[in-house]
């Protein structure tokens, strides 16, 4: 268990470590080679796609850590670092922006190297960026819960739940009775019920569960006698499945 512990401990700060190493901007000039460095390496042969790598790796700790249901302090440290790390680079890239409104006062050599430590600078906040958005709202869903029914059994949601931009429940149709048994029937269903080896009276009580109707419509529902007081039977329905593009 110890080393359990001290494993996800690991983890833990390895993630803080990446997300300082994207925010790192230590340059120097180096008198025996002649160049300018970035964190020890010549600024011109960085690699702008590396921060996009080190945050894959980080996103693959973070599995790993969320998986164990840290608190979401842990997250919020995760975080804080994060928008520490933006705030860094973005007065270091005002500064080297400063050094290109005057290009003249500079050897041209110079001024190369700090338009690539600008675009270095760029790549690292545009990759902070997503860790705080991902970040931000992993916190604000961290403790939202699916209940299981039949168990009771909870689980804990480590991403953001389904109830996305892609797919609202609000924007979803308001389907009558009538019109969700359809759906039912669409789906072939209805065909499982009839197939039952059971008395009626169960099944319209199993369909009374499922559909969370009354038993009564459950029945009119199985024998066909079903009488809806809406008069926009099947448009909702058939509107929805033709926006979708859903063919049953």
């Amino acid at each position: 268990m110890f080393n359990f512990l001290k494993l996800i401990k690991m983890n833990a700060i390895q993630i803080k470590n990446l997300i300082n190493q994207i925010g790192e901007l230590n340059t120097n000039f180096n008198k025996q080679s002649a160049k300018y460095l970035l964190n020890n390496e010549n600024v011109i042969d960085v690699n702008l796609d590396r921060f996009e790598e080190i945050k894959t790796e980080y996103q693959q700790k973070l599995i790993v850590q969320l998986k164990q249901k840290s608190d979401v302090k842990l997250l919020q440290e995760f975080l804080k670092d994060v928008i520490k790390n933006i705030d860094d680079l973005e007065n270091n890239y005002h500064d080297f922006r400063k050094i290109l409104s005057e290009p003249s006062q500079f050897d041209k050599e110079y001024i190369i190297v700090v338009k690539k430590i600008c675009k270095i600078i760029d790549a690292k906040i545009i990759v902070l960026e997503k860790i705080k958005l991902d970040l931000a709202e992993k916190i604000k869903y961290h403790d939202y819960k699916l209940d299981n029914d039949f168990g009771g059994e909870e689980f804990q949601s480590i991403e953001k739940p389904f109830e996305n931009d892609e797919l609202n429940l609000k924007l979803l149709p308001k389907l009558n009775v009538a019109e969700r048994y359809k759906l039912l029937n669409l789906l072939k269903i209805t065909v499982v019920f009839e197939n039952l080896d059971m008395d009626k009276k169960a099944k319209s009580k199993l369909l009374a569960l499922t559909m969370g109707i009354s038993l009564d419509n459950a029945r009119h529902l199985l024998s066909g006698s079903y009488k809806s007081t809406s008069e926009s039977d099947n448009k909702s329905l058939e509107q929805f499945l033709a926006k979708e593009s859903i063919v049953l």
